[in-house]
């Protein structure tokens, strides 16, 4: 599968070898039946891995509306819906709305 470039707007998808070392220093064992928040989603990629590892939810944040909808496409298609919500906004100001 290709990787979606995003060079225009000056960004790239979080690499899978920054993922591992992510995952790798909180501990893989550590997400299970946990609720992960992905911040400055951008692709997903890190949100979607923690539900790979066995994470409960994921609270996606992102400002570009582009990004919450190819998120919620993924996570639909990892059959990760139920587990996910995916929310446009600037998590800065947003988090304290969330409980």
């Amino acid at each position: 599968m290709k990787k979606p470039q995003y060079s225009e707007l000056g960004l790239r998808p979080t690499t899978s070898k920054v993922i591992g070392a992510i995952f790798s220093m909180m501990g893989h064992s550590n997400l299970e039946g946990k609720n992960f928040l992905d911040l400055y989603a951008g692709t997903g990629s890190v949100g979607i891995r923690a539900l790979q590892l066995g994470a409960k939810h994921c609270l996606f944040f992102d400002r570009n509306q582009d990004f919450i909808q190819k998120i919620k496409l993924k996570t639909k298609k990892l059959k990760f819906e139920e587990k996910t919500t995916a929310l446009k906004g600037n998590c800065e100001t947003q988090l304290n709305k969330i409980q």
